[in-house]
């Protein structure tokens, strides 16, 4: 084998390495924003059963002048 056909193989082994490290972060940053949008979604139906259950609270304000 040729020197310039090892480079070739290095280089395209070099390549295959940076191309899963970039699946393996993506991956990882997909994974935490699907697990904040999860715990958004869970805090936003927490808050509509608290104001379904109690639809008067927060929605008058008593004043004596």
């Amino acid at each position: 084998m040729s020197v310039n056909g090892m480079m070739v193989q290095y280089i395209g082994s070099i390549r295959q390495a940076l191309a899963v490290a970039a699946l393996r972060k993506n991956l990882g940053q997909d994974v935490r924003t699907m697990d904040a949008l999860l715990q958004g979604f869970q805090n936003t139906n927490a808050r509509i059963m608290e104001n379904s259950v109690t639809p008067h609270k927060g929605g008058n304000i008593d004043i004596r002048v």
